[in-house]
């Protein structure tokens, strides 16, 4: 069975929405390549979109469960400006794994940070994911490890002013960052680095895991990161996602590998003052 969804301005996709075909449609560019791709195709096809909500601070939808993630501005090659043509009563009552894909090859941030609602809401949050604020958590590692933060997270710059080993690279640095050009040394030596969500989206996150090769621990982090165990199997240690609890709240769910909770253990039975390299890690 085919159904045409509306396109955006003279561009239309024909979907196959068979509940048991998980193949998703031919993508016209590579936004949605790599892992996003990758969670999108293993998504189920079965849950269908109940709910799609835009507001003018965040994006709330709803299929397997509901998801809320806050809209982002400034990302390069995505418009700012906001389509005419979304036409999301549309897509009420459809497939939502169709739906994720077809909002992440859009051209503008409000399109795609509209796919990246749609595709956690289909993502069940695992029994063991773990409940806590991801900086608290990490605490101990940040203490005693070389620190990148990629991604200007409040904490870690009071990490930085309290003296700890932080470095901040950035596309487009302050001037107490590094230029994301010109800081290989720094990314290279650092052995715990925070990484936010957003470079899923602009196509940098698989940059960041090959130029940290003696990371002990990457945290993939913030608002839009997908709650799937799937990014542990891409380089990725702990994943922090937020989930809507209830209205306005929301809960902070951490899926670690077994080597991170493990760490994560020996640090807080150990005295700050000790080396990091003196703990087995």
């Amino acid at each position: 069975m085919q159904r045409t969804y509306p396109a955006r301005r003279d561009r239309y996709i024909a979907i196959n929405i068979s509940a048991s075909d998980s193949n998703l449609p031919e993508m016209e560019s590579n936004m949605i390549a790599g892992v996003l791709y990758n969670l999108l195709a293993n998504a189920s096809p079965v849950p269908h979109l109940s709910a799609l909500e835009i507001h003018p601070t965040h994006i709330r939808c709803h299929s397997f469960r509901e998801s809320c993630i806050p809209r982002f501005h400034s990302l390069p090659e995505l418009q700012d400006t906001t389509p005419r043509d979304l036409a999301l009563a549309t897509w009420i009552g459809c497939p939502a794994k169709e739906a994720a894909s077809f909002f992440l090859e859009g051209d503008s941030c409000l399109e795609v940070a509209v796919g990246m609602a749609i595709l956690d809401s289909l993502l069940p949050v695992p029994g063991w994911a773990l409940p806590g604020e991801p900086f608290q958590l990490c605490a101990h590692l940040a203490e005693r490890m070389r620190t990148v933060s990629i991604g200007d997270f409040p904490e870690a710059r009071r990490w930085a002013r309290s003296g700890w080993n932080v470095k901040f690279p950035e596309l487009f640095p302050h001037p107490d960052s590094l230029d994301w050009a010109y800081c290989q040394k720094a990314l290279a030596h650092a052995e715990l680095v925070f990484i936010t969500g957003l470079t899923l989206i602009n196509g940098s996150f698989a940059e960041v895991i090959r130029r940290t090769p003696r990371a002990r621990f990457r945290v993939l982090l913030g608002p839009c990161v997908p709650c799937s165990p799937a990014l542990l199997d891409a380089g990725i240690h702990m994943v922090a996602s937020s989930i809507p609890e209830t209205e306005g709240v929301m809960a902070h769910m951490n899926l670690c590998s077994l080597p991170f909770v493990q760490a994560l253990d020996r640090l807080q039975k150990t005295p700050a003052s000790t080396s990091a390299w003196a703990v087995p890690l």
